[in-house]
């Protein structure tokens, strides 16, 4: 498998390397630790990211997947890994937790993204002692530009073809056995044939959900005060790059990564595009924007913001 050692440089964003804001040197974040990419991973690795003893999807993760408590406890770094640990190791780590926190908040119909802020810091040390990091806004920025969105379109592939094709062939078949007084025993396979779609579906959307939580992290107040305008444009630009992938899709997370935008984006400059009221909704309700009438207006503004 290739293995390649990852190595930034504002380059890797921008190619404004005559602006001093964009400049990204290798001594700011010599705290972050090594990342690789390896061949066919959603996300990259990191030397030292923490191997929680209880992994998602093993038999003991079954057994306490269902108790909040038992799975939080699983979810914690200990205190001396805490300390020790890289920072991008400690976003590594976050995103590997064993809870299947992420869906909590994001196919929640009327998710809040202040109730969300207050969920993540309790419920996860990797995070509260991410937030404390100075270097912290940066590495993230690092490790989002590194993440393959195949994955995430992998899973949307997976979920068509389980609703347009596998779900769809089950339903035509139950229907016509039942409209000619037909036992539908012929539509067993068929079904089984969907399960094992649906439960790869179900492997991918795991993977796909821990992207978008990665994404929401550019919300949070104490990454988003430290990332300068040059900073959002690079982030924006990312995000811009991985919303044109997926506008083929029904995915209710289109939503999500526009709502990103406009938390980089949000200044008075948008004032004079857009309403004051629908951007603090948006901005408290990502999933309100999809529903409202600016996806292309947002999409035209974000094209103008990374210039």
């Amino acid at each position: 498998m290739l293995i390649l050692t990852v190595i930034f440089s504002v380059s890797l964003f921008c190619r404004c390397s005559d602006r001093k804001d964009n400049e990204f040197h290798e001594e700011e974040i010599i705290s972050t630790g090594k990342m690789f990419i390896k061949e066919g991973d959603c996300f990259p690795e990191v030397s030292d990211k923490f191997v929680y003893p209880v992994a998602y999807g093993t038999e003991e993760w079954n057994s306490i997947k269902w108790n909040r408590g038992l799975m939080t406890i699983a979810s914690q770094l200990p205190d001396e890994v805490l300390k020790s640990i890289s920072t991008l190791g400690l976003i590594r780590s976050f995103l590997d937790a064993p809870n299947s926190f992420y869906e909590i908040y994001y196919w929640s119909s009327n998710s809040q993204i202040g109730t969300a802020h207050r969920y993540f810091r309790l419920n996860f040390n990797s995070l509260r002692e991410l937030l404390t990091r100075n270097d912290a806004a940066k590495s993230l920025m690092l490790f989002h530009a590194a993440v393959s969105y195949d994955c995430h379109v992998s899973f949307l592939n997976c979920w068509r073809l389980y609703m347009n094709d596998c779900y769809t062939h089950y339903n035509d078949c139950y229907e016509e056995a039942i409209r000619y007084g037909l036992e539908p025993t012929e539509c067993v396979e068929v079904f089984n044939e969907c399960e094992k779609t649906f439960d790869y579906c179900w492997e991918l959307r795991e993977s796909s959900l821990r992207l978008v939580t990665l994404e929401y992290l550019f919300t949070l107040p104490e990454i988003l005060g430290k990332l300068s305008r040059a900073d959002k444009k690079m982030v924006v630009k990312v995000l811009l790059a991985n919303y044109k992938q997926v506008l083929q899709f029904e995915d209710p997370t289109k939503g999500r990564i526009l709502a990103v935008m406009v938390w980089l984006m949000f200044d008075d400059d948008m004032l004079l595009y857009f309403d004051e009221e629908i951007l603090d909704q948006i901005r408290n309700h990502s999933t309100l924007i999809e529903d409202s009438r600016y996806p292309d207006e947002f999409i035209a503004y974000a094209e103008r913001f990374i210039i």
